[in-house]
């Protein structure tokens, strides 16, 4: 019983004892953990254990919250400082089967790692063969970190920092698994050591990789890094953000998410699965996106995907973007060597703008295409591309193709095929290329055939041949040598030829030619140089153009030259002379013009220069010869210009040359232009210069007789912000030179300045102020008096002022006119905005104008009187510009001055709307009038005025005279429609209701123009006169219509249709019928009985029907000739009723009677058959033609006349002999009378005339005219 109570009671002081023991242990825990006292005696137990650690104050416990502040450490490989350090373990964790940290936080945190040891290199190394997994005491328990913040951290090596500003996370160890929940890491700063170049070895590191155990496994769910920078030396990278996910699990490794945002370079984001196990079995995809600023405009802007699938052994990559790349490759990476094989297709038309090709080339890529195989020590390269363009592909795509081989430093077996089956064109070219300490290559090629119908090129042709050229470069030394260059082909239609040979190098600066030997002929000109350079220059050449307009269609003329460098390596002389015949551009001819010029290089380089050119026409009118002169040296030289004839100019400059700094400095010590009746002087010698790229100019005036123009101040190009000129001008006085009936008078002032932005256009700020003025008119009467002119003032002005400026984006010109009592003349306002799109806004505003004042710029009119005024407002575009508002012509007055068909009372009145102008008004002519209406629109937006232009009119008369003095008056009343939409109409009816004609007869000596002979501006005018027009007129002659000429005096009546079609000339069709008239012929008067023209199409070949006869009073015969037939085939016929011989009816013609009526004159018989074998008496005949082709004789005309005394008709034969003879001899017809007349020209209107006949004459002839 008692061993039962001491087992009891032993157990229970046992129990006692634990529990005291746990107790104190649970007191000891509290006091320690829960109690600043407690903590800060386990502190001090740590500074005791540790001397290296210090700290300067605390507070708190470590289950309520422990802060340290000036927290320190310190070792040999470690120093470490905190501002504060804060730790709190919850109470909780005491209760729970894990560690459970609240808060763990420190700022102001610095810790510095010491240089490591050299490692000792004594022992073998031992390879790493892979990671091991960290196997975890079983007594640890579950890990929590619920927060841990570090902010302003500093962690610095001898060759690596990083900061940060502020890092959050929280994680959890637990079941031998890492997890970080999250890292937040902002403002990370990293600084690398700049890399060095690791020893060589024979070791290729991926050829076995060690097997990758994660020593903890572990899972990153949340890891983010912002506002990262990472520098090396002089290259920084930002890194704007960056995400991870990833698990690392025994060897299995799996990044789900990693995002990373460098805006210099891209964004990517990539997912992979790996096996850390050789050969690493993987499989990778990313998308990236490239910067904008890292790949050209356009290109590649979108997502790139990346894929990688295999192991290292045989890894399958790929790489695209839709509208770009596909690139596909495999690799082995666990060989040294890295073989691999690598297929990609370019959709080149994406870098199409990334050659520098104007648009006119109209270059088209095509896919591209090719495949590169091999390893480090070689690969095999081939490549394919398609294009269109250049002259190229138009009816299948061009193709180049590539093939080479490569090695270190070597291009081996380079062919490059280019082929085009539109233009048959075809070439290949073989090379080797190497490269290391100096650049060597040979290369070969062979054209079959190449097009040369590039629109780049002014020309088109072809060309074949052959080249061979070698050359190398290395550091300041190349030499190159052109074994072999054959071409030869046609260039516009010419033959083309290039053939050259010679050895080229260059070391340091010495240059040296060696058998140098290049012929060249193309477009008709020839090049020769031949010659060499070593030590001395000996180099010659000839270029010889025999037609200048191959080169240029605007150019035409001929060119020869020759040319030669001699003299020493360093101070070569040029000399060049040569000469350009018959030379033609645009508008301008120069007969001869010849040059030549010897320019000697060194220190104080010298040269002599002409041009000369003694006869210059501008438009075949004005006529000038010019000179040109430049002599001196470097550092004094001359420069002379001048030109004489209708054009006067003449300068003179002066100055010196620096070269070498670029600089130039001198003077224009003359200059003078005399033209539209101006002379222009300079005032006083000009300073100029040039230096630093920039020209300098002093102040100087322009004096002239009427004007002065001045450059108020110096400028500086580029460097003058603003430039001040001015300008005085009697634009009166100026004027009046021109002879005319109008005269000006005022004086106009300009002023203003010009600046020059760095960018954009000149800015304008310029006024133009008149004086009062006038514009008068002297009458004809008045001004051949002798009396004062009479003055008719047309229009006056008080004052003018006009101001022009501009902005960046806008350009305005504004200003006004003013008559008396400030009475607007002319005001207008305008305004260009936006100077891209070039928007037009403005108004103009004319007071009525009288019309005469115009009347000098039409010199087709005589008289011109009347009205205009206008009220406009402008809206649109420079091109295409709109108008609004009306325009009003009112009571003019107008005369041909021609015809002298005039029209009075005219009255017009216009309106604008935009892009369309409606017009009606009316007139008189004579005694009739006539109304007239229509409307016309334009459509800007197309280029060729034809299709831009659509129009149409009416005009609506009754009775209108028309003059074409004196020839023609003829009152018509018209009935017509024009229109005019791409072609032009016209459609109606006019009729005539009176008129006459007449027509006059030209010398017998006149003649056509010969066929081969061209005047000028003829083509011009025809080209300008092309229009195709649609005509459809109805042409009525009311009452008959008188004509005369040729021998004819008669009425015509009758009516006819012309038609005319785009593709054909215009027709006729219709009669016109002689209703009476008579017709001169054989020295009679002949009636015609019946007369008809009628037109079947052919304007000049109408069919002619005409009967003619004598009439014969007293007598029942019928005498007469007829016409018949087309009028250029006419068959001329004599009748008679009752039918007799052709001599009785030409008897009967001439004398009246029969043969032999009366007294037998031999002489009347003589003229009869004179007349029945074709002498033709009242004109020109083979006869007279043959006569005029005698020299000295001129204008010999046979006719018939009455003469003025006796009466008798005679048959009279006359002309000139010489200029001032002329010569007239006459036979009676019916009476024996013959009659000489001879009269010499003392003036052209003073003659002395002696006649000879049955009686005889001197008399003294004055001819003048009254008006």
């Amino acid at each position: 019983m008692a061993v039962n109570f001491s087992t009891k009671r032993l157990l229970r002081w046992i129990l006692l004892i634990l529990a005291g023991l746990l107790l104190i242990v649970l007191i000891a825990t509290a006091w320690l953990g829960a109690t600043q006292n407690g903590s800060q005696w386990l502190l001090l137990q740590a500074t005791q254990q540790q001397p290296a650690l210090s700290y300067q104050s605390v507070s708190g416990s470590l289950l309520r919250g422990l802060s340290l502040s000036g927290v320190r450490y310190q070792d040999d490989s470690l120093e470490l400082s905190a501002a504060e350090l804060r730790l709190d373990i919850s109470a909780r964790a005491l209760f729970l089967p894990r560690l459970h940290i609240q808060d763990l936080s420190a700022r102001q945190v610095s810790i510095t790692l010491a240089e490591p040891k050299p490692a000792d290199n004594s022992g073998t190394a031992v390879p790493f063969t892979g990671t091991e997994k960290i196997t975890l005491p079983d007594w640890l328990p579950s890990v929590r970190l619920a927060r841990l913040q570090l902010d302003d951290i500093s962690l610095q090596s001898a060759d690596v920092k990083l900061t940060w500003q502020r890092l959050k996370a929280s994680a959890r160890l637990e079941n031998e698994v890492f997890n970080l929940s999250e890292l937040r890491l902002s403002q990370l700063h990293l600084i690398l050591p700049v890399g060095t170049e690791q020893p060589a070895t024979d070791d290729w590191p991926l050829a076995s990789l060690p097997h990758l155990i994660a020593p903890l496994n572990m899972r990153i769910e949340n890891l983010q890094l912002t506002n990262t920078r990472i520098e090396q030396g002089e290259n920084s990278t930002d890194i704007d953000e960056f995400r991870l996910s990833l698990s690392w699990i025994d060897d299995k490794l799996r990044i789900k998410d990693l995002f990373a945002e460098v805006p210099e370079l891209a964004s990517i984001a990539l997912q992979a699965k790996a096996t850390l196990r050789h050969p690493y079995p993987l499989n990778l995809s990313a998308k990236l996106t490239p910067a904008t600023a890292l790949l050209p405009e356009n290109i590649g802007q979108g997502s790139w995907q990346l894929s990688a699938k295999g192991d290292l052994s045989r890894l399958e990559s790929s790489l695209g973007q839709d509208k770009l790349l596909s690139l596909t490759a495999t690799a082995n990476l666990t060989d040294q060597q890295l073989p691999f094989s690598a297929n990609w297709t370019l959709q080149s038309h994406q870098l199409q703008h990334l050659i520098p090709m104007p648009e006119r080339a109209q270059l088209q890529l095509a896919q591209a295409h090719g495949r590169i195989e091999g390893d480090q020590r070689q690969q095999n390269l081939s490549a394919s591309l398609g294009f269109a363009g250049l002259g190229f592909g138009e009816a299948g795509n061009a193709r180049l193709r590539l093939n080479a081989e490569h090695t270190q430093g070597q291009i081996r077996q380079l062919q490059i095929d280019f082929t085009d089956n539109s233009s048959g064109s075809a070439f290949t070219l073989h090379g080797n290329l190497s490269y290391g300490e100096k650049l060597a290559a040979q290369l070969t090629g062979d054209i079959s055939h190449l097009a040369l119908n590039t629109p780049l090129l002014p020309y088109t042709g072809g060309v074949k041949g052959q080249f061979d050229l070698s050359a190398t470069l290395q550091e300041q030394h190349w030499q190159g040598e052109m074994q072999k260059l054959e071409l030869s082909g046609t260039l516009e239609d010419t033959p083309l030829s290039i053939s050259a040979q010679g050895l080229f190098e260059k070391a340091s600066d010495i240059i040296a030619i060696a058998n140098l030997q290049l012929q060249a002929q193309a477009l008709g000109a020839a090049l020769t140089v031949t010659g060499q350079v070593d030590k001395q220059w000996a180099l010659q050449g000839k270029l010889l153009s025999n037609d200048l307009s191959l080169l240029s269609e605007q150019l035409q003329g001929q060119a020869d030259s020759t040319f030669a460098v001699t003299g020493n390596l360093n101070t070569p002389r040029l000399e060049i002379s040569g000469g350009l015949k018959r030379l033609q551009y645009q508008q301008y001819q120069a007969t001869d013009l010849s040059f030549n010029g010897d320019y000697q290089h060194g220190d104080n380089g010298q040269i002599n220069a002409q041009v000369l050119a003694p006869a210059i026409n501008i438009d075949s009118e004005q006529l000038m010869q010019a000179s040109l002169s430049l002599s001196g040296t470097e550092a004094e030289h001359r420069l002379e210009v001048a030109i004489d004839g209708d054009i006067q100019a003449n300068a003179t400059l002066t100055g010196q040359a620096d070269l070498q700094q670029q600089q130039w400095q001198g003077k224009l010590s003359e200059f003078g232009l005399k033209a539209l009746e101006e002379h222009w002087q300079l005032e006083q010698e000009t300073a100029m210069s040039f230096r630093q790229n920039a020209l300098s100019v002093d102040a100087h005036c322009y004096l002239g007789k009427f004007s002065q123009l001045c450059l108020k101040q110096g400028l500086t190009l580029p460097g003058t912000d603003e430039i001040s000129i001015s300008a005085e001008v009697d634009y009166g006085q100026w004027a009046n030179q021109t002879p005319g009936n109008q005269r000006l008078a005022g004086k106009a002032s300009l002023a203003g300045t010009v600046s020059l932005p760095e960018q954009g256009l000149p800015l304008l700020d310029i006024t133009l102020k008149s004086t009062a003025g006038s514009l008068q008119y002297l009458t004809e009467q008045e001004q051949e008096s002798e009396q004062e002119p009479e003055q008719i003032t047309l229009l006056d002005w008080q004052q003018g002022s006009f101001a022009l400026q501009s902005e960046q984006q806008q350009v305005t010109l504004k200003g006004a006119l003013l008559k008396a009592g400030s009475q607007p003349l002319l005001d207008l306002n305008l305004r260009v905005s936006d100077t891209r799109q070039r928007a037009l806004s403005g108004n103009l505003k004319v007071a009525p104008l009288p019309l005469q004042s115009f009347i000098s710029l039409v010199p087709e009119l005589s008289e011109l009187t009347g009205t205009l005024a206008a009220d406009i407002s402008l809206s649109g575009t420079l091109q295409q510009p709109k108008l609004d508002g009306r325009l009003n012509i009112d009571s003019a007055n107008l005369r041909l001055s021609a015809s002298q068909t005039e029209v009075r009372a005219l009255n017009m009145q216009t309106r604008f709307n935009g892009s369309a102008v409606d017009f009606e008004g009316d007139f008189a002519m004579g005694d009739g009038s006539a109304s007239f209406s229509g409307n016309s629109n334009w459509d800007s937006a197309k280029s060729d005025w034809r299709e831009a232009l659509s129009f149409e009119a009416s005009i609506k008369g009754d009775k209108l005279q028309v003059l074409a003095m004196p020839e023609l008056r003829a009152n018509i009343s018209p009935a017509l429609q024009i229109n005019f939409d791409n072609i032009l109409t016209l459609s109606g009816r006019v009729a005539i209701d009176s008129g006459s004609l007449t027509l006059t007869t030209l010398p017998a000596s006149a003649t056509d123009v010969s066929e081969d002979m061209q005047l000028t501006g003829d083509q011009a005018r025809a080209e300008q006169a092309a229009l195709c027009c649609n005509m459809d007129v109805e042409v009525e002659m009311i009452d008959p219509f008188v004509v005369s000429g040729f021998g004819f005096a008669g009425k015509i009546d009758g009516a006819l249709q012309a038609r005319q079609t785009v593709s054909e000339e215009i027709q006729l069709y219709g009669n016109l019928n002689v209703t009476q008239g008579t017709y001169k012929a054989y020295g009679q008067n002949l009636e015609v009985k019946s007369g008809r023209l009628q037109f079947v199409g052919p304007v000049d070949n109408p069919v002619v029907q005409l009967r003619a006869i004598r009439p014969l009073r007293g007598t029942n015969v019928e005498a007469g000739i007829q016409a018949t037939g087309p009028a250029n085939n006419i068959v001329i016929e004599l009748f008679s009723n009752p039918a007799m011989e052709q001599s009785a009816i030409l008897s009967y013609l001439l004398r009246g009677r029969p043969p032999g009526a009366d007294s037998g004159d031999s002489r009347s018989m003589a003229l009869v058959m004179a007349a029945n074998q074709g002498i033709d008496l009242t004109g020109s005949s083979g006869l007279t033609e043959a006569l005029n082709e005698i020299p000295l004789f001129s204008d010999i005309t046979l006719d018939t006349e009455t003469d003025a005394v006796s009466g008798d008709s005679l048959a009279t034969v006359s002309g000139y002999i010489g200029e001032r003879i002329y010569l007239k001899y006459g036979v009676g017809i019916i009476e024996p009378v013959s009659q000489v007349t001879v009269r010499f020209y003392l003036m052209n209107q003073l003659w002395l005339e002696a006649v000879n006949s049955l009686e005889r004459s001197m008399d003294l002839y004055y001819s003048f005219e009254v008006e």
